[in-house]
This record gives C-alpha cells, structure tokens and sequence, in this order.
C-alpha cells in the first residue's frame, strides 16, 4: 500500500555541516546531524488613473464643461457630484499624465480646486494581530489588496486533510474559551467538525485507531501551521492573520507516524466533501475546499484519480502541494500529477523559485512557501524567511507563531484564496477556480524559476506565475458583472541570505570553535516534521575537531544579522556534551528550536 509523508519540508531540513577529518592527537572532537525543526509598508496614496475630480468658481462654467482639456489629454465629464459646481472627469491618461493634468487644471483661474480621485484602503481590512508584520507572504501575492474586497464568509468550509491541528473537539471549552490549554487561540471557534482517519493505531499516536477525535498534541503541528495560514482567527489582535477571515475549518487527520495510506487519504477526501466513506456517517458540514499539503512518489494511481474525479463532480476544489524535492512534478509525484487536482509551487520571500520546490508544467500556479536561507527583516530585525503561521514551542508548554518553509505552506494560501473566491460565487467549479488562478497569475521574472538550472523550462516550470489574490478576486467579481480597481502588488520586501553556525562553547576555554554550515541545493529531501532528534537521510554531518577535554555546550543558530557570533535572539539549538581526553564522540545531533516571535 502506497505510504505518503507530509510536504512540510522544515526550513531547511536535511542541512548539514561537511565533515571534518578526525584529528590524530588527543583533543576530543564531536560530530553528529544538524535536524532543523524550523527553520504594509505606507505607500503613497493610489488613485484612479486617469480620472479628476474638479470644482469650478462658477455655476455657468460648471454647467459648460462637458469637456476638458489638459496636457493635450482630453477629458469627459463622467457626473456632476454631490458638491455644488463639481464634477468627475475622466481620461486615457497614464499614473504620471494624470498628476501633470491636475496640476495644470489648478493653474487655470475658472478652477478653485483638481484633484485625483483616491482609491482608499478601509482600516477594517488591514489586520491589527500582533505579528502580522512578519507575514510577509501574505504582501507578497497581494493579499492585503484582496481583503478590500472580501475577507471572506462563514459558510464557506475548507478541509484541512493532514495531521491534525491543535484544536481538541473533546474540550466543553474549544469552540469558545481562547484561554483552552488544548486549543490553540486562533481555532477557538473556527473549527466545526472533523475526523480521525487513522487506521494503524501505531501510526496514530494516540493510543486508537479510526475515531471522531482528530486532536493528538504529539503531533498535528504541520496541520496546524496550514490551518493558520488558510483561515486563523484574524483582526482578534493576537498572533498571526489567516487568508481568510471568516471561513470554517473541517480538521480531516489522515497523517501520522510514517505518514498515511492512500486508502485513509482518501477516506477523509471522500468524507471531507460529504460523501460516503468507510462506512461513516456523512459529514453533517462538507468542505467546498480540501487542502492537502502531502504527496509521495508514484504515479497517480486509479483508485486515487477516482476519488478526485468523484469529490471534484460533487463540487469540491482540491489544492494539492507540489513537493519539496527540487525535481519535476511529472516525475512522478502523487496527487500532484493527478487530474482535477490544483498544484502549487513554492516561492521564497524574494518571489523566485525556493531551491526545493518542485516544477514542471503539472505545476498550475506558485504561492509564497518560504525560503529560510533568505531572511526578512521587520523593524530593523531580521527573521529567517519562513512563512509564518500558527504553532507552538519546541516545549510544547505554549502557543505562538513559527516560521517554516515548503510547498505545503504554499498550498494554502492558494486554498484560502480559493475560499474568498467561493465566498464571492459560491457556485464556483474547479475549472473556474483553476483559470481564474492561472489566468490572474503574474509570470515570474527571467530566470527566477529555472534559477540556473537548464534542466527547467522557465516559461513552463513555473505555471502560471505567482499568484495574484486580489487581480483573482476582480476577475471573480467581473465574472459577475462587478468592476474594483485593484492596485497591483508592491514590490517584495528585501531578502538577505542567511548562514548558519555551529559552536562548541566551553566556559574555560576562551577559544570557541565554530564551523560554518554548507548550505546544498535540497535534492531528494524525504520532509519529515518531527521535534525528535533523528536526522533526515539525506541530512549531511558536522565534526568539530580539536577541542579540549571539558563541558560543552554545542549549539548550532541561523547568523541572522552576519556578525559570525550568536545572539540570544536568533534561531538555535543545543546539546550539552562532556568530552574526556581522546574522546571522539559521535551521533550527537541538533535539532533547531522554531524561529518564534
């Protein structure tokens, strides 16, 4: 039976130090894998090209212009507005046209004042949650110009098929107490059903097979990074923003120890859009979206393209990830390269290609999945740059927001931008929701997919381009027959490449040794999520050689601001290690905390 993993590749998993030769003296040395667990700006003010409000100083000159000119433009009275000798103009001109025709039309004696006709930005739509500020991700594919339109609406339900979210059903207090020590607070009261599709009771994790209690706290934390992004509580000035504001979560747990079957993956697709499955009740609140940010390799089988075609007939649209192992989606990788599915890509902050992300053209579009070898920088701090959503503490003692990187952080902000759309048509199909995406997408700069390598097409390896939310929602809205302005997304926030150190630190030994990790293209990359400290197989090995007899502290961090020493708040992860003379210790792995605000 087909086993699939999850395609949350952790930032920058499987990174490692080269080894070092082992010295011939007696200075101990110590070596291991490196298991990293994580890795609006004010614009001016926009306004409609090409139209001016003027006001006349005369009733009769009011009355007379029907039409202007300026700057050898003409201009059309388009109507009188409600102000006494005013009225709107409009012309063909460009952004810098229409500023030289304001200005020309305020030197005239027979206007008191011109003016551009200002497109604004109501507070309501700009989130007041406390790190919205790093969510970089969500400018990026202009998102914040797309909640002008909607942030959404509760009837629409978006399935989260993974592994499970940090959201315990079985608490009389999950659905409305932010305080619940089960729930995380940004799923108080969006979560409104769900299942445990789990069938190994070894897989599972919590001590049972198949139940309807999809929370396990010893897992569910890639789950619950994707359930953020899609639609956490938001504007409740706490943690992060989802993409959509008001939409339901289903919690549809298929993925545990190992990964998941086909046939349990499938189930909880199947149930998750209301339809029979394994012999349960019909899922009383069924899905229109169905994330499923997975995959393995294989072609797409039968049976699985099936239950696609089947779920899709029933009205759902499916967002499936691309994987995280830099090759093409044809290769092949399932569901990605099956029918009636929408696969997305990765891009990292700097909106190019991340190293990892598969492509070819199966791919239908990319979203921002974060690249932590780049890094942000907010308020004169830098951040590796993730994709920040819901999580919690390497401790597991609180909740919080982390970074991490993969294609499975891409797919639901597809899945979440699909869900404003649906909240716009609720009769939208998959079709529609696929065109809509490839068509408004914006086609990434030269170079930027094949990033060097000749073996991608860049104008195929990519899809359709970067998504664009808000040019998707117009498209929605002119499919109705609404026309918006939309203003066209900013340019992407500077990237900064991170390097990361690992340190051996002895408190009587003022020579700290530290080596500099190599950071590889990820070929091949088996993504795991896990707070373990067991090394991904292809993860490569540090060595430290040539210390001194004593205690260590072994640390490896992310140098966020490059000045080669560690500070207390960049991104780390240590190991306390007692090295006699001689000794050559090995297996002594790290595993890096979330980068966490």
């Amino acid at each position: 039976m087909k086993k699939i993993s999850l395609f949350g590749c952790i930032a920058l998993l499987g990174i490692g130090l080269v080894a070092c030769p082992s010295p011939t003296n007696m200075r101990a040395s110590v070596k291991g894998k490196i298991n990293l667990a994580n890795t609006k700006p004010q614009s001016a003010p926009v306004f409609v090209q090409g139209q001016v409000i003027v006001k006349f100083r005369s009733g009769l000159q009011a009355t007379n212009a029907v039409k202007l000119q300026a700057s050898g433009i003409q201009l059309a009275r388009v109507r009188t507005l409600g102000i006494e000798r005013t009225a709107l103009y409009n012309s063909n001109a460009t952004h810098d046209q229409t500023l030289k025709m304001v200005a020309e039309l305020n030197a005239r004696s027979d206007v008191e004042y011109a003016q551009v006709s200002r497109i604004y930005q109501p507070k309501s739509t700009v989130p007041n949650d406390t790190h919205y500020n790093l969510q970089w991700h969500y400018t990026n594919m202009n998102i914040p110009a797309a909640w002008e339109i909607t942030t959404g609406v509760e009837s629409t339900v978006v399935a989260v098929v993974d592994d499970g979210m940090l959201y315990n059903a079985a608490s009389p207090d999950a659905a409305t107490n932010d305080a619940d020590p089960l729930t995380h607070p940004d799923f108080a009261g969006k979560v409104i059903g769900g299942y445990d599709f789990i069938s190994d009771t070894a897989a599972a994790g919590d001590g049972n097979g198949r139940d309807n209690n999809p929370y396990d706290v010893s897992r569910g934390l890639h789950g619950t990074h994707v359930a953020g992004t899609i639609a956490a509580a938001t504007n409740n000035n706490a943690f992060g923003a989802g993409v959509n504001w008001n939409a339901k979560l289903l919690n549809i747990r298929v993925l545990g120890k190992g990964g998941g079957s086909e046939a349990d993956i499938t189930d909880g697709v199947l149930w998750a859009a209301g339809l029979a499955a394994g012999g349960l009740p019909i899922n009383p609140n069924p899905a229109k979206v169905i994330n499923m940010s997975l995959g393995g390799d294989g072609a797409c089988t039968p049976f699985e393209q099936d239950v696609y075609n089947k779920v899709v007939a029933a009205g759902a649209i499916i967002i499936v990830a691309a994987g995280n192992e830099n090759e093409n989606v044809s290769k092949p990788k399932a569901p990605a390269n099956c029918q009636n599915v929408i696969t997305v890509g990765a891009t990292g902050s700097n909106n190019r290609r991340a190293p990892y992300s598969n492509f070819g053209p199966r791919v239908d579009v990319m979203a921002p999945g974060g690249d932590s070898s780049l890094s942000i920088t907010v308020n004169d701090k830098r951040y590796q740059g993730g994709v920040f959503s819901t999580y919690m503490n390497a401790g597991k003692t609180a909740f919080n927001l982390g970074a991490i990187d993969g294609t499975s952080m891409a797919t639901p902000h597809i899945a979440g931008l699909v869900s404003l759309m649906v909240g716009l048509k609720p009769s939208m199909t998959f079709t529609e929701a696929r065109d809509l995406l490839r068509n408004n997408a914006n086609a990434l700069a030269a170079g930027a997919c094949s990033a060097g390598n000749a073996a991608i097409d860049d104008s195929t390896g990519c899809g359709a381009g970067l998504v664009d939310a808000a040019k998707t929602l117009q498209a929605v809205q002119a499919s109705l027959g609404v026309t918006v302005p939309v203003p066209t997304p900013p340019a992407p926030p500077a990237a900064n490449p991170v390097k990361l150190f690992v340190l051996a630190d002895n408190p009587f030994d003022l020579n700290d040794k530290q080596v500099e990790v190599t950071l590889p293209t990820l070929q091949n990359v088996t993504p795991k999520f896990s707070q373990s400290a067991s090394a991904s197989p292809n993860s490569v090995s540090y060595s430290i050689t040539d210390l001194a007899p004593g205690m260590y502290t072994i640390r490896v961090y992310a140098d966020l601001d490059g000045d080669k020493k560690f500070d207390a708040d960049e991104p780390s992860g240590t190991s306390e290690e007692e090295l006699t003379s001689g000794e050559n210790k090995e297996d002594e792995d790290l595993e890096m905390s979330p980068d966490s605000p």
